[in-house]
């Protein structure tokens, strides 16, 4: 990890990965377990057909999945995902993706989350449902 910060409430280090994604958080909420993000898919995230190809979005669901749970965990722990599903339902290209995620329950050892990527122009990308391990903070 680098020694930026996101200035997202967080008070976390920023991960390449986030760098590489293009991650903004736009809104959190923490009690409820909420957050808004965007993405900037790159041209290099792009498969033969000029759309992005799968794992970024998936990478991006994950994202956005985990910060919805370490949000609620406010400083409790992190998050280590078991389980993801993934639905792709249209074609993403290069540019901003928005992504939301919800925390459905959370547990002292399990976080059930579910997020969706949408388009600049609002259409459904892809949903992504997510089981994971909450990892206590030493």
């Amino acid at each position: 990890m680098n020694s930026k910060t996101i200035n997202d409430g967080l008070s976390r280090p920023t991960p390449p990965c986030s760098d590489t994604l293009g991650t903004v958080i736009e809104e959190l909420d923490k009690e409820a377990g909420r957050v808004t993000a965007s993405f900037e898919a790159q041209p290099e995230f792009c498969n033969p057909h000029g759309t992005v190809q799968g794992g970024f979005l998936s990478a991006m669901l994950d994202e956005v999945c985990a910060l919805a749970a370490v949000a609620q965990l406010d400083g409790r722990g992190l998050i280590a995902t078991l389980e993801s599903s993934t639905r792709y339902l249209s074609p993403a290209y290069p540019g901003k993706i928005k992504g939301t995620a919800s925390v459905l329950k959370l547990g002292k050892s399990t976080a059930f989350v579910e997020g969706a990527l949408y388009s600049e122009d609002g259409k459904l990308l892809a949903k992504m449902s997510t089981t994971s391990k909450v990892v206590p903070s030493r």
